[in-house]
C-alpha cells in the first residue's frame, strides 16, 4: 500500500453485505473514517429475509454451514442467538416414483474413494506449480448413480444446489477443497450441524453491523484512480477516498457494472471470468398448520421438473413452511412458470410425499436472482475452466489502493462466513500497509 494510507484515512466499501459489514466494522476500530454505501434499500445483500404471511423466508442465504469451521456459527452462538440444526444426513427421496429413505454413509465412502487419486494429482500439480482444470463434478457423481440410486441421486441434487449450476458445468474442485478443509474423512454432502437462524439470516448479518452506518440506495457507478488517492462515483456523489473494496457479488463484476478506470488488471479480468457465477431459485409456500408433516428436514425430488430438494422448515423451526430450491436446469424450468403455477407444483409434492391430507397453502412466495439487479445470480462456483489460481489473483490489491472482496475470493465461496472472512481479509490488507 501507499504510505500516505494511514488509520485516519478515508475507505469506502462498496456492498454492505457480509463482506462489506465485515470490511468496514475492522476498519473502524483501527481509526479509519468509513463511508458505506449500498444500492439496496436495506443492509444484508444476498442475506435477504422476508416475511410470507407472518413466517420468515430467508430468500437468500439459509444456513450458517459446517460449524467446524464456520466463524459466523461460533459468533452467533456467543451472541445467544437460536439456532435449528438440520440434518441433511437422512431424508426422504423422491426417486423413480418411489419415496426412499436414505442416510449416506455408504455412498459417501464411495464419493472418498473416488476422490483419493485427484487429491493426489492436485497437490502434485500444485507442488510443481502445475494449473490445470479439473473434471466435472458429474464424472464423480454419475456413475455412482446406477449402484447406489437414491442415495446417490439426493447427493447429486445437493450438489446441483450447492454449485447453483449443472454438476456439468461445475468442476469437482469444491470436493476437493472440502476434503482440505473438513480433514482425511473428506467431504460430506449430507452434514448434520448446519443451522437455520431464528428470525432469519438477514437479521443476524445486520446485527452484526455495530458501528458502520451505511448509505442506503446508493449504488457505485464508477472507481477511478488519481495520482493521489481513488474516486468513487455513486449514483448520488463523487467520494474521494484513499482506498476503496468492492465487495459486490461475482455477477456484477463479470457484467461490467462498476466501470473502472483505468480497467482491473489483465489477470483480475481473467480470473473472473473463468470462476462460475450460478443461479438458484427459492419457492415458499406457507400454511395454516403442519400438524401432518413433523418429520423428514429434507426431501429430495429426484424426479421432478422444477425442484431439486425441500425443506421442511415445519421440522426445523416449527414454523408451518415448506420451501423448495431449484438450481440448474430445474431452476430454468422453474422459472418459465408463474408463481401460481410454481407453487400449485410444489403443492403437488408436498401432498404426494409430506402428507396427502396438506390443506391449501394460505400464502406463497419465490426468488429471481438472476433477475436481480444487484446480484446478477446466487453464489459462485469452479465451472470447468477454473485453475484454482483465481481467489489469489483477485486477492490482489489494485494500483496499491483497491481490493476485491466476497465470497468469490474465499476458500468458503457460497457461503455467509466466507464473505465475511473475505471482508475481513481485504480490510487487513489495508490496516498492515499503513
Amino acid at each position: 500500500m501507499h504510505d500516505r494510507i494511514q488509520n485516519h484515512s478515508t475507505a469506502v466499501i462498496i456492498g454492505a453485505g457480509a463482506s462489506g459489514i465485515a470490511a468496514s466494522e475492522n476498519l473502524i476500530a483501527a481509526g479509519f473514517k468509513v463511508i458505506l454505501i449500498e444500492a439496496r434499500d436495506r443492509m444484508g445483500g444476498r442475506a435477504s429475509t422476508k416475511l410470507v404471511g407472518s413466517v420468515p423466508f430467508d430468500a437468500g442465504a439459509s444456513w450458517l454451514a459446517d460449524s467446524q469451521v464456520n466463524y459466523l456459527r461460533k459468533t452467533a452462538d456467543s451472541m445467544g442467538v437460536k439456532l435449528y440444526p438440520t440434518d441433511f444426513n437422512r431424508a426422504l427421496v423422491q426417486y423413480k416414483g418411489v419415496n426412499a429413505l436414505v442416510e449416506g454413509t455408504e455412498f459417501m465412502t464411495a464419493v472418498r474413494r473416488r476422490l483419493i487419486l485427484p487429491y493426489l494429482k492436485l497437490h502434485i500439480r500444485e507442488f510443481f506449480g502445475s494449473l490445470k482444470t479439473l473434471p466435472s463434478m458429474a464424472s464423480m457423481l454419475d456413475p455412482l448413480l446406477k449402484k447406489y440410486g437414491a442415495q446417490a441421486a439426493y447427493a447429486r441434487e445437493l450438489m446441483i444446489v450447492n454449485e447453483a449450476s449443472n454438476l456439468d458445468l461445475t468442476s469437482i474442485a469444491t470436493l476437493l477443497r472440502e476434503h482440505d478443509l473438513i480433514g482425511e474423512d473428506g467431504y460430506n454432502p449430507f452434514p448434520t450441524d448446519d443451522v437455520m437462524v431464528d428470525g432469519g439470516m438477514q437479521a443476524f448479518v445486520t446485527s452484526l453491523a455495530k458501528k458502520v452506518k451505511p448509505s442506503l440506495g446508493e449504488a457505485a457507478q464508477a472507481v477511478i484512480r488519481t495520482e493521489n488517492g481513488v474516486i468513487v462515483q455513486t449514483t448520488r456523489r463523487r467520494i474521494d477516498a484513499d482506498a476503496v473494496i468492492v465487495t459486490v457479488p461475482l455477477g456484477l463484476l463479470k457484467a461490467g457494472t462498476i466501470q473502472f478506470a483505468p480497467g482491473l488488471p489483465v489477470e483480475h479480468r481473467a480470473a473472473i471470468g473463468r470462476l462460475g457465477f450460478g443461479n438458484e431459485k427459492k419457492t415458499c409456500l406457507v400454511y395454516p398448520n403442519m400438524n401432518w408433516a413433523k418429520e423428514h428436514h429434507l426431501v429430495g425430488l429426484h424426479d421432478s421438473p422444477y425442484f431439486n430438494f425441500m425443506v421442511n422448515v415445519s421440522a426445523i423451526k416449527g414454523q408451518p413452511m415448506v420451501m423448495a430450491l431449484s438450481a440448474g436446469d430445474k431452476q430454468i424450468a422453474a422459472d418459465s412458470l408463474s408463481i401460481d403455477e410454481l407453487a400449485t407444483a410444489l403443492h403437488v409434492n408436498v401432498r404426494a410425499i409430506l402428507g396427502s391430507n396438506a390443506p391449501d397453502p394460505i400464502d406463497f412466495s419465490t426468488t429471481d436472482w438472476g433477475n436481480d439487479p444487484y446480484a446478477l445470480g446466487a453464489y459462485s462456483h469452479s465451472s470447468l475452466d477454473t485453475l484454482g489460481n483465481e481467489a489469489k489473483i483477485l486477492q490482489r490489491p489494485i494500483a496499491g489502493r483497491i481490493l476485491l472482496a466476497g465470497e468469490a475470493l474465499s476458500n468458503r465461496n457460497g457461503y455467509v462466513d466466507g464473505a465475511w472472512s473475505d471482508g475481513q481479509r481485504a480490510a487487513s490488507v489495508i490496516i498492515r500497509n499503513l
